[in-house]
């Protein structure tokens, strides 16, 4: 966890690192004002087998749809 301050304002960054086993304690810090920046390693993907893609694709999927749930799109 880091704060930046920027023009006043506080930001406070949390690195989740992709880890799905931390899901439930994020949502300690995570409200629906937060702001979500999520990374996805393509140089990964590209070299990756196709179960590799399954994997990863799915992550990324299980990731965003988290995000969605946290700001109130989810279905």
């Amino acid at each position: 966890m880091r704060d930046v301050e920027l023009n006043g304002v506080t930001l406070r960054c949390f690195d989740c690192s992709g880890d799905v086993d931390v899901t439930e304690a994020q949502d300690v810090f995570i409200s629906r004002a937060s702001l979500f920046v999520a990374c996805f390693n393509l140089s990964e993907y590209c070299l990756a087998t196709v179960q590799r893609h399954s994997f990863l694709f799915g992550r990324l999927q299980l990731w965003l749809q988290y995000i969605f749930c946290k700001v109130g799109i989810c279905d």
